[in-house]
């Protein structure tokens, strides 16, 4: 089985981004280290996918409790600090780190996982 866990350490190393600002990056580590395996869980489940923005979406609201809700936009949070970040650093955007974010998930999800088109199309990976 492919394991697709790109932290944000490996991301910021990447494209060359080592300190983020308030937080540290070892803390934004962490925490969604942390996370991975019960994402990991929701996205093989189908309740959440990976949208073209580089951030998890719910996709069955309904399947959902209250702390996975909370832990998907936890996860967003922290994701949206780590591209804040790089686009200080590199001169662009945000939202264009994420995009780019989004099209590396894309191509390294491990089948079976949703991942949002970029005309907003979802398909299974597989």
């Amino acid at each position: 089985m492919r394991r697709n866990v790109l932290t944000p350490f490996m991301l910021c190393m990447v494209l060359g981004v080592v300190w983020l600002s308030a937080e540290g990056l070892g803390d934004i580590k962490r925490r969604m280290t942390q996370r991975a395996p019960r994402i990991g869980h929701l996205k093989k489940d189908k309740a959440v996918g990976e949208n073209n923005r580089g951030y998890l979406e719910i996709l069955k609201a309904g399947s959902l409790d209250a702390k996975a809700k909370q832990l998907v936009r936890d996860e967003n949070g922290d994701r949206r600090l780590v591209y804040e970040a790089i686009a200080k650093a590199e001169g662009t955007t945000a939202d264009l780190v994420g995009r780019n974010r989004a099209m590396m998930i894309a191509k390294r999800a491990e089948p079976g996982i949703m991942v949002q088109q970029p005309d907003g199309t979802w398909k299974e990976t597989g």
